[in-house]
């Protein structure tokens, strides 16, 4: 059988299928998300809860401690790595568009960031212009300068950075990383749901974590030093401000994650969008019904 991928944007109900999925058909889960994948973090992730796994194995859930630099490209190596360890039929289920990209399309070499670097591309661009900044990528990577806006700041920095310490460019990154795909034949199922039923499961959600504490349960976390500042999750971030006491009030603070959750659901929705292959299979008449349309297709694979 061909690889599974369940994808679609947070709080659909990707998880769920996917175990449900892997029972009936004898297959392992690999978790594409960027929040399950931090060991120490349960409220805010979305984890399925020991028993709702069904004896299932899934792959790179609780993987990586939190304040560890973890990639695209590190999610790939590890991939690779798990499918050894896997006999039968392979689901990779999560919403991070990134962490899918890099299976289906390949990803280049990673490149760690060097801050001194960055600092000299940034006090460059202070004495000068962005613009001209992006005239110096011009010169070295064309290709790539040509499709980012010359205020780019993040995309500038960051090409020059890799430029000044590889010597390679963007464009030669991407152009390798064409054929390094961990998948080269796979069925990718989208999960949709109507955007008004959408946001309010994601609200819901939400409200079901605080009132289980997670406000706590992240204080406790930095107070453990487990997690840091610079933790960036969705919800942890606002979380983060809310106890340095940049957000002021509770209410402030669950209105701007809800907010939030559904700004990234949206990108996640118009990032899936991309993929032509995909199968989008809707979940307003319930995940039974869902389930049902994505074993029709995988009968067809038989």
């Amino acid at each position: 059988m061909k690889p599974v991928f369940i994808t679609g944007p947070t709080g659909i109900g990707k998880t769920d299928i996917a175990v449900t999925l892997a029972k009936e058909i004898g297959a392992d889960i690999i978790s594409a998300d960027s929040v399950q994948i931090y060991r120490a973090i349960g409220l805010g992730s979305g984890k399925p809860l020991p028993g709702e796994t069904k004896g299932v194995r899934i792959f790179l859930m609780d993987h990586v401690n939190p304040g560890v630099y973890y990639s695209a490209y590190n999610f790939a190596l590890d991939v690779k790595e798990a499918l050894k360890e896997i006999r039968g039929g392979v689901i990779v289920a999560g919403g991070c568009g990134l962490f899918i990209e890099t299976l289906i399309r390949g990803i280049a070499p990673d490149i760690p960031r060097d801050e001194r670097t960055r600092k000299e591309i940034k006090d460059k661009a202070a004495q000068s212009s962005w613009g001209e900044m992006r005239g110096m990528l011009a010169e070295v990577d064309p290709a790539y300068a040509g499709k980012i806006s010359p205020n780019d700041k993040v995309r500038i920095t960051r090409a020059l950075e890799i430029y000044f310490l590889t010597g390679r460019t963007v464009s030669s990154l991407e152009t390798e990383s064409h054929g390094n795909a961990v998948f080269r034949e796979y069925r990718i199922f989208n999960i949709t749901m109507e955007r008004k039923a959408l946001y309010e499961r994601i609200e819901k959600r939400i409200d079901g974590w605080f009132d289980a504490g997670w406000i706590e349960e992240v204080k406790n976390l930095k107070e453990k030093k487990v997690i840091g500042d610079k933790f960036r999750a969705l919800g942890f971030n606002e979380i983060n401000d809310f106890l340095e006491g940049r957000i002021h009030t509770k209410y402030e603070l669950i209105d701007t994650v809800k907010k939030h959750q559904r700004n990234y659901a949206k990108g996640q929705i118009t990032w899936f969008k991309r993929y032509r292959e995909r199968i989008d299979i809707p979940m307003d008449d319930g995940p039974e019904k869902a389930l049902e349309k994505i074993k029709e297709h995988l009968k067809k694979d038989d």
